[in-house]
């Protein structure tokens, strides 16, 4: 939240999917897609959220 608040929204959308994945949340097809069209809006790479598609083996 911090960082959002400090105007890092592009740090925090990436910490926050790399700690989804770490604690192997697996996400509602709408939560998937919000974060999808959040990093389509700031530009970011598809590796950014694209891994949270599959479930860690």
């Amino acid at each position: 939240m911090s960082l959002a608040e400090h105007n890092e929204c592009v740090v925090a959308l990436e910490n926050l999917c790399t700690q989804l994945r770490e604690y192997d949340v697996v996400l509602a097809p709408e939560e998937l897609a919000n974060i999808q069209a959040l990093a389509n809006e700031m530009n970011l790479k598809a590796d950014t959220w694209a891994f949270l598609k599959y479930p860690k083996s």
